[in-house]
């Protein structure tokens, strides 16, 4: 599996062929590291896109407001009104993850659960890492 994830931070500059493989690299190494059986596989993927899409979109927008200029030139009043959006998106996300979270208990049990939220940040940290290895500087 972590060749697997090596090879898709090296794969060639087609965008769409690299999320592809990227995608498969994650669901292998979460399928793995979760230890979810076939028949758990098969009714946690499409349960797990749909949250990864909403909270996705939701990072997205936080990351948008975010942006340096668009916050430098802002209104006291601005300002707030801006701390709560990002508020209420923050709230968002949490309140999708406890929906979800019941969701997901019905198909896989509370240790493989856990073991999600584990995994995912060690895939997001393998593929940092594989990006900043020498071998890949040259590239960028």
């Amino acid at each position: 599996m972590l060749l697997l994830t090596a090879s898709v931070a090296t794969a060639q500059p087609d965008k769409r062929s690299n999320g592809q493989k990227m995608r498969q690299a994650k669901i292998a190494y979460i399928t793995g590291q979760v230890e979810l059986s076939p028949e758990q596989a098969k009714h946690f993927w499409p349960l797990y896109d749909q949250y990864d899409a909403r909270r996705s979109g939701l990072r997205r927008e936080v990351r948008k407001l975010n942006r340096e200029p668009q916050v430098k030139g802002l209104s006291e009043e601005a300002a707030q009104a801006h701390l709560r959006k990002l508020s209420d998106l923050r709230q968002q996300e949490v309140d999708l993850e406890k929906t979800y979270q019941g969701r997901f208990l019905e198909v896989v049990s509370a240790r493989q659960l856990a073991a999600l939220h584990v995994a995912e940040q060690r895939f997001t940290q393998l593929l940092i890492e594989k990006l900043h290895r020498p071998e890949n500087t040259a590239r960028q």
